[in-house]
């Protein structure tokens, strides 16, 4: 059905491809053969020509992509730090999304700057402050 629509029918009577794992194995070959004829227009176009023939697609998006879409803010998977230091400006975390109890999990703080949980993670590995000191005049850590 998509190489007719592409018109690369020819493609459905090649050895290399006429299996499935023939067409794994051959995946970057039949990849670039179809991309001959995808990358001469836009993908919104391919996607709502394609669905309409019963073949599923959609854009690639992004992170930013994504994280601009109004499905994810109004799930609540946004949770925003206002002028977050260190960094100079406000900060979108993401958030798990799940609610218990019809509540929103939050995220009770912006990540930390470069290096602030340091002396609480190597302590929590058991070296003593004066084992941390030494280590530090020593540029090991």
């Amino acid at each position: 059905m998509l190489t007719d629509h592409l018109g690369l029918t020819e493609l459905q009577s090649r050895p290399d491809y006429a299996t499935r794992e023939m067409r794994k194995t051959n995946r970057l070959q039949l990849k670039t053969e179809l991309e001959v004829v995808l990358k001469t227009r836009s993908a919104a176009v391919w996607s709502d020509e394609l669905n309409a023939i019963g073949v599923p697609s959609g854009p690639v998006l992004g992170v930013p992509d994504i994280l601009s879409m109004p499905q994810v803010a109004e799930r609540g998977f946004l949770q925003n730090f206002p002028d977050v230091p260190g960094v100079g400006r406000d900060i979108n975390v993401v958030t798990t999304g799940v609610k218990v109890d019809g509540n929103a999990l939050t995220v009770d703080a912006p990540p930390p700057e470069l290096g602030q949980d340091n002396e609480t993670i190597w302590s929590s590995l058991g070296l003593s402050q004066d084992e941390i000191t030494a280590l530090r005049k020593d540029g090991v850590l």
